[in-house]
């Protein structure tokens, strides 16, 4: 049985969003279980796209660890969860330690999402 506290962190408090934006996160752990929460969505053909980065500061870039989306076609609203492992090689004793969430907003008219993204793994 491991020992290991588990971490929670949200990363985007449900509220509604019309336009693409990102946040960024420390997250201490590994393992990371990503949840992506839509309770609403409206306008002509709405899409909604999350990606999950990791900042490299020795190259100065940011690395796709995970990606998941909503797109026009769902016509209910939805609940998704991804598994994505954040990190193979610690970095001053953590994994993880400057991420960010790019979420983008798409349709032709109208569109927006409220939703909540949060994330959860075992404590470093």
């Amino acid at each position: 049985m491991s020992d290991r506290k588990i971490l929670e962190v949200v990363i985007h408090a449900s509220a509604p969003e019309i336009v693409t934006g990102n946040v960024e996160f420390a997250f201490p752990a590994r393992d990371a279980v990503f949840s992506l929460d839509v309770t609403a969505k409206a306008g002509t053909l709405p899409t909604l796209d999350v990606t999950v980065e990791e900042y490299d500061p020795g190259s100065d870039t940011w690395t796709e660890l995970t990606a998941f989306g909503f797109g026009a076609q769902i016509v209910d609203v939805v609940f998704r969860r991804v598994v994505a492992s954040i990190g193979a090689v610690p970095e001053d004793g953590h994994y993880g330690s400057r991420l960010r969430a790019v979420y983008t907003i798409g349709g032709s008219a109208g569109q927006s999402f409220t939703f909540s993204l949060s994330v959860q793994g075992k404590a470093f």
